[in-house]
């Protein structure tokens, strides 16, 4: 199988996406891609069909390759569960939590993971585009390496370097990455790119010509700024979604909030305008506030109550509706783990609670500002607490307070307009037909504008 891998000079310089774009080129030029991440961190994950569950990066790039998501796609995910532990799954089931010692030590065993589910799709595929994680040049965790230059290595991979121009720096960035590594690594840099752009490039030329001597690397394309509507894994790259639409919006931004893609279809959605929230002021004047879910309970409980969130949302505002997803839902019970809760929803939440990996083919019933309305779940996933066994869904006396313990509900596009439509009709307004932009737009775009602005013959080269 041939192969190509995209590494970075640091976490959000656009491997991800540069990775789903060639992989969609390369589709579309009639070629069998499929995508690879051997290890991902990622607080963003999706369930398959099948129960096992891979990085929300993964699905995308599977998408775009014109693909079902696949767990050999990214065999090993790490979920962040407080600052010295992650969730470890592996092939898509958990293995329990581990300190970043503990996972360390497994190296062997999850490099020869990673290689069985490479090689499983080597068989099924012609090409493959890797993606590599964070920053390419960790020199302290080299001999520990299963995803950048360690993998290169297993994988004999040549590797195209990412830097993000946004951040400033770029040309530092490269070269010093370049030059962190051991010489057989730097051997595997077939190239570079500078991602995000804004300006008049020909004011790069000069730095990437002394660049291009200094490494004996070319730059393979220098890729202007845009969105392309397409759902963000890093929460580096949270942003508001400010307009003047009829509905505003605000999740509150916990320390440990998880599945912020939870939001996107809202994001995308010109009837609504959304904001993240980090003080309990910015809740004012908003129609909707957003609870997303959460990976330390107790923390987040901590840290709504020290900065006043718990006061400001029991108060009661007929005007607003707030809605708790995946873990928040707990956030708004009575009882948190042996701890006081602000007492929104008749729900406690103790360690004893099992967690569910599964998708969730149904409807339920629910009070939702003052009047029963039957909300879709169809395809809905369930990584939390299921709250019985017919119910998925709760909410207050009033219908002014919904939570539910499943994430991915707002991407049913029935469920959304529901939630919207009682926004609207609370407000006395009708809500307006959207016509969204598809997310095979958004990959096609997103191919385009790469195709425009990389080098493809030496890219090609470099899959020789």
């Amino acid at each position: 199988m041939k192969k190509i891998m995209f590494v970075g000079t640091a976490s959000s310089v656009g491997k991800s996406l540069i990775s789903a774009g060639v992989g969609r080129i390369l589709m579309q030029d009639g070629h069998a891609v499929v995508p690879f991440k051997s290890q991902n961190m990622s607080r963003n994950s999706t369930v398959l069909d099948n129960g096992l569950e891979i990085a929300t990066a993964q699905r995308l790039q599977a998408e775009a390759c014109g693909l079902k998501p696949d767990v050999r796609m990214g065999p090993v995910l790490l979920k962040p569960r407080s600052d010295n532990g992650s969730e470890l799954l592996v092939h898509g089931k958990p293995r329990g939590t581990n300190t970043a010692r503990q996972y360390y030590a497994l190296k062997d065993e999850l490099l020869e993971e990673v290689l069985k589910a490479y090689h499983s799709l080597a068989e099924d595929y012609e090409v493959c585009v890797i993606e590599g994680a964070g920053g390419v040049a960790e020199i302290n965790l080299r001999d520990k390496d299963i995803v950048n230059m360690g993998l290169a290595e297993a994988l004999e991979a040549p590797v195209i370097l990412i830097g993000d121009i946004d951040r400033g720096g770029v040309f530092a960035s490269i070269y010093g990455s370049v030059a962190l590594l051991i010489e057989e690594d730097r051997s595997r840099i077939r190239g570079f790119i500078i991602n995000k752009f804004r300006g008049d490039v020909t004011l790069l030329d000069s730095g990437i010509q002394q660049l291009e001597e200094l490494l004996n690397i070319p730059c393979m394309g220098v890729i202007p700024y845009r969105e392309f509507g397409l759902e963000e894994e890093d929460s580096l790259n949270i942003r508001d979604h400010k307009s003047e639409a009829a509905i505003q919006a605000g999740v509150l931004q916990l320390p440990t909030m998880t599945n912020f893609n939870d939001f996107h279809p809202l994001e995308q959605d010109a009837r609504i305008s959304l904001v993240y929230v980090k003080e309990p002021g910015q809740l004012e004047g908003l129609d909707l506030i957003l609870i997303p879910g959460s990976t330390d309970l107790l923390r987040d409980l901590r840290f709504l109550k020290e900065k006043g969130f718990v006061e400001s949302l029991q108060r009661k505002n007929n005007k607003q509706m707030i809605i708790a997803l995946g873990q928040g839902i707990s956030l708004l019970g009575e009882e948190i783990l042996k701890e006081k809760g602000p007492g929104l929803l008749e729900l406690s939440t103790n360690e004893s609670q099992t967690r569910e990996r599964r998708r969730v083919n149904t409807s339920q019933e629910v009070l939702l500002m003052g009047r029963a309305r039957t909300l879709p779940l169809e395809g809905a996933l369930n990584l939390e607490v299921e709250l019985s066994r017919d119910e998925w869904m709760l909410s207050d006396e009033e219908g002014r307070v919904l939570g539910t313990s499943l994430h991915g509900v707002f991407f049913n596009e029935a469920f959304k307009e529901e939630i919207l439509g009682a926004l609207y009709e609370h407000k006395g307004l009708e809500l307006p037909v959207f016509e969204g932009r598809k997310k095979e737009e958004g990959y096609n775009e997103l191919a385009d504008h790469l195709r425009k602005y990389l080098d493809m013959d030496l890219l090609y080269k470099v899959l020789e």
